[in-house]
């Protein structure tokens, strides 16, 4: 129960450092949009251009990351410092998501592109299927057949 306490620890940490950036740019702590309308449009293309594929290429790495063969072998029921291991790496899927859920909604809210609320969009779409629970915990820790 211990893991599942500290994986919806990470999880909910994640979130609550993106609504507290949504808030400080909401509220205009912190300035929406300080890069629109700058002449930097070739850096802006690439960074958004990059965020997109970033959020392409990670939630599908971030949801299958515990099937992979390598980290498979480490989290199978039984082993040695399997609990740890899916601890390890069930974090990282969460911690990969986050991440470039707050590089887009930083994005987002300095640029105002939508594209980029898009992007945050979907990835709170996909850290949803990281909810941890037990009976999750169980079926990811047995062994393959």
């Amino acid at each position: 129960m211990k893991i599942i306490f500290t994986l919806r620890l990470t999880f909910f940490v994640w979130l609550f450092l993106a609504l507290v950036t949504l808030a400080l740019f909401e509220f205009e702590l912190y300035m929406p949009g300080i890069w629109a309308g700058m002449e930097m449009n070739d850096i802006l293309f690439s960074l958004q251009t990059g965020s997109i594929l970033l959020t392409l290429c990670v939630i599908p790495v971030a949801l299958k990351l515990l099937n992979w063969r390598y980290v498979r072998k480490q989290i199978v029921r039984g082993k040695d410092g399997a609990e740890e291991a899916y601890l390890k790496w069930s974090s990282l899927r969460c911690s990969l998501l986050g991440i470039v859920l707050f590089f887009n909604l930083l994005l987002y809210y300095c640029t105002l592109e939508k594209t980029n609320a898009l992007c945050v969009l979907i990835l709170l779409f996909a850290y949803c299927f990281c909810w941890p629970t037990q009976t999750k915990k169980d079926a990811e820790m047995e062994p393959a057949e």
